[in-house]
């Protein structure tokens, strides 16, 4: 289906062939709680059901949830039905109608292609967007680049621990950045010894925009004391990303308030919403737009910092580096800071889809320091190359590695608007990035966003890595 391509090369192919159809058997043991009545026949595997003597015990209905897909080291799919009815552009209108207060949360990625596919400057396709969004529901559409700011600061932190570690005489572990929810997912079912000892803990930025929409929000109008009091279950909150892997992430257990509620209630591909706009358009050219007016938004985005609400108005939040997060690049701007930016940078494209970039020290008495070594590592290819790397336990080189599962990362997600041929998607891909570079650039210093992250638990913004290729025997074995 058109759902299943837009998931990413590496949740397709984690384990070589696990990508299945729905109707495949699940590995997940469907037991009952219930105690098995006597003479039951025994459940088989490969389906064949013997005869059993007929009981009055009344038929128990047993599902699997997205969340138990996600826990399990077979197939991936098998969610795909959960996928499309909970997250639908239509499920996604619905949700913020009937809400008390709509937020959507908008990637760079996503915004850059629909401004790509529909010649209109980032300016004007954030303004058009919240003019679709706004009339379908939502009070508050923000730019994800606002929290990805804090992301990128928090896993700087991390990067400074690994390079304490290696200087005391430690082990020289380079911080394996997992904002990708394809590659989380492969790592996790795959590689789980191998690949989350290096990885970084700290969410993406759709998780870290969860935390900010249903964790800081109700906290700020509690104590603004203007506007309904509101739990994180009075609202509704969509993200618009640019790959359908995300829709996996938003389902994962840690991105979930502590009475279950999701930091993200639904998540649209970029190729989603933007045929969804295009009757919107023709609705507004034909002066025939359905609005929704019930619900007011000043309250709410008045008391919000300007940085936060700056998407409503064409005023976006660009930074340093492409549309795959910026880690490389801040982490290379970050190290040359404590140099006194007395460095010398020399990037190697060492193959299609990997960068590295090594950056030396020029100051007197360090020209021979060791560099600061920092890696781009785009597509499933070079994906196994690394892991092949690790296997052999070969030493490497980088100290910060940014891993994203589709070539090109982002911009080229499978969220995004396609494009027919090869040559033709290089070129929107090209365009895509464009757009996004010749953004302003920002500091990540941000003084709202220091407050939000002061009033968010350290665990919060860490992810709960497990490695569930580990159990896959024990849930094959029962």
């Amino acid at each position: 289906s058109e759902m299943s391509g837009g998931f990413s090369g590496v949740v397709r192919l984690s384990n070589v062939n696990d990508y299945i159809a729905p109707s495949t058997a699940c590995i997940i043991p469907l037991k009952p709680t219930l105690e098995p009545a006597p003479n039951e026949a025994e459940v088989q595997l490969v389906g064949v059901h013997t005869k059993k003597p007929k009981s009055d015990k009344p038929s128990v209905k047993i599902s699997i949830s997205l969340a138990d897909c996600l826990a399990c080291a077979g197939c991936v799919t098998s969610a795909e039905t959960v996928l499309i009815e909970e997250q639908s552009v239509q499920r996604a209108i619905e949700g913020l109608r009937a809400s008390k207060l709509g937020v959507v949360t908008v990637s760079p990625s996503s915004l850059s292609s629909i401004c790509a596919a529909r010649g209109w400057s980032m300016e004007e396709g954030a303004k058009r967007l919240t003019d679709y969004f706004r009339a379908k529901g939502a009070q508050v559409v923000l730019d994800a680049n606002v929290v990805q700011s804090l992301a990128l600061r928090e896993c700087w932190e991390e990067m400074k621990e690994r390079m304490e570690e290696r200087e005391k005489g430690g082990a020289s572990r380079p911080l394996v950045v997992s904002a990708c929810p394809g590659f989380v997912c492969y790592a996790e079912k795959s590689h789980g010894a191998l690949l989350l000892p290096l990885m970084s803990r700290i969410k993406s930025y759709q998780g870290v925009a969860g935390l900010l929409v249903k964790e800081y929000l109700p906290r700020l109008i509690a104590v603004n004391k203007e506007g309904p009091s509101l739990s994180p279950s009075d609202i509704y909150h969509v993200a618009v990303m640019p790959c359908f892997d995300r829709k996996l992430e938003a389902s994962r257990p840690e991105n979930t308030t502590a009475d279950g509620t999701r930091h993200v209630d639904c998540v649209l591909g970029t190729a989603e919403l933007n045929e969804a706009l295009s009757a919107f358009l023709e609705e507004q050219e034909g002066e025939n737009m359905e609005t929704d007016e019930s619900h007011d938004s000043s309250w709410i985005v008045d008391k919000l910092p300007e940085e936060v609400t700056g998407f409503m108005r064409g005023s976006l939040y660009g930074l340093a580096g492409n549309l795959s997060g910026g880690y490389v690049d801040y982490g290379i701007d970050r190290w040359s800071a404590t140099k006194g930016g007395a460095v010398r940078v020399e990037e190697t494209k060492a193959a299609s889809n990997l960068d590295v970039i090594r950056v030396f020290s020029t100051r007197e008495g360090e020209e021979s320091s060791r560099p600061f070594v920092a890696a781009r590592i785009y597509g499933f290819r070079n994906i196994q190359n690394l892991v092949r790397k690790l296997k052999l336990k070969k030493e490497l080189e980088y100290d910060l590695v940014e891993v994203m599962a589709c070539p090109s990362g982002c911009a080229n997600g499978g969220g995004q608007i396609r494009a027919a041929t090869t040559q033709e998607r290089n070129r929107v891909t090209e365009n895509v990035e464009k757009l996004y570079s010749d953004l302003p650039r920002q500091s990540t210093d941000l003084q709202s966003i220091d407050e939000f992250r002061a009033s968010i638990e350290e665990d919060k913004m860490r992810m709960d890595l497990k490695d569930v290729g580990a159990n896959v025997n024990a849930n094959l074995a029962w």
